[in-house]
């Protein structure tokens, strides 16, 4: 048995361009729960940054508890991050790309991200 499926077509495209709000938004301080986020998880700590916050490209340093991050969006658009090791070399970690309100559902003691003013 064979299927078809066309995975050039995102499923989702229509969802994410709407501006219909969601029945019910997650309490949070992004203002609307279907923010695109990358979520990270190390170990029980979670922690989402928001997708608007990375230039194309750019990059941000930060914490997840005692772990330095360096989240990146290389040149072709893509959303990368690394954990520094104590020896200094970067080693890659799984990101998971998600709506804000997804991300809170499965991870609700998560950490977001705040830019430092």
């Amino acid at each position: 048995m064979s299927y078809l499926y066309d995975y050039g077509h995102d499923p989702y495209a229509a969802y994410a361009a709407s501006s219909a709000a969601l029945d019910s938004s997650p309490d949070g301080p992004l203002e609307e729960a279907k923010s695109p986020v990358i979520g990270i998880e190390l170990g029980e700590l979670s922690k989402a940054y928001p997708e608007n916050l990375l230039d194309h490209p750019g990059q941000l340093e930060d914490r997840l508890g005692p772990h330095e991050l360096l989240i990146q969006r290389d040149p072709q658009g893509r959303i990368r991050a690394f954990e520094r090791t104590p020896r200094g070399t970067l080693r890659e970690l799984k990101v998971v790309s998600s709506y804000w309100f997804a991300w809170l559902a499965f991870h609700p003691d998560t950490q977001l991200y705040q830019p430092s003013p």
